[in-house]
């Protein structure tokens, strides 16, 4: 499947609880009205809870998943309609819509056998190291998975591909699920290059039922 990323900032005047209050008690339920444009095989939000290192400017990073011959003409089609309009005015009711970016990125497991459905939390690693070689930044994502241990259930690495934005804060994303609520977690040993952003998240992901299934 192809997996893109959008980074969602709050407005201003809205603290991170009525950000996502919002977010998820009006924005999907009306984002999911339109899945039949969309076609979202898995769609996650990761709302974020605490940041260190590098300063990071966005309060939620989205997770959608499509088919691999989904139509981006006809996507691109309907967020030119009127019918769109509806979810363009109510992005303005919640973000900060001078900072939304998105981007489609190639996902890569970190782990053999993961179980993702056994992780307490997640943690986000990201950082840019403006690179084009996919296995050098792959080596410095395992090299930071190793030095979690058994302290994580699953692993995975997405690196941004095609045009990127200059703007966008980061080429590279480790997500990490953790078992426990071990505080060290957020203490990086191995350092990528440009410095780090660790961000710790509660994730939301829609059920099956409301996305597109193989189902008649």
């Amino acid at each position: 499947m192809r997996k893109r990323i959008s980074l969602k900032t709050r407005r201003p005047d809205l603290s991170r609880r009525k950000f996502r209050e919002h977010y998820e008690g009006e924005h999907v339920p009306l984002g999911l009205e339109f899945i039949d444009h969309f076609q979202w095989r898995r769609y996650v939000r990761n709302h974020v809870v605490s940041a260190t290192g590098v300063s990071i400017d966005f309060d939620c990073y989205a997770e959608f998943w499509v088919d691999e011959d989904f139509d981006d003409r006809s996507l691109e089609a309907f967020i030119r309609s009127p019918e769109f309009s509806v979810l363009n005015e109510d992005d303005r009711r919640f973000l900060d819509i001078g900072k939304r970016l998105s981007f489609e990125v190639e996902e890569h497991s970190l782990m053999v056998g993961h179980d993702e459905g056994s992780a307490v939390r997640k943690v986000a690693i990201t950082w840019k190291d403006g690179s084009v070689d996919l296995e050098e930044g792959s080596l410095v994502a395992q090299r930071i998975v190793d030095s979690f241990g058994d302290r994580i259930v699953s692993a995975v690495l997405d690196t941004l591909t095609g045009s990127i934005p200059p703007d966008t804060p980061f080429d590279r994303l480790v997500t990490l699920g953790v078992r426990d609520e071990d505080p060290i977690v957020l203490d990086l040993v191995v350092r990528p290059p440009g410095g780090a952003s660790v961000i710790v998240v509660e994730p939301i992901e829609t059920a099956a039922e409301w996305l597109v299934t193989d189902d008649v």
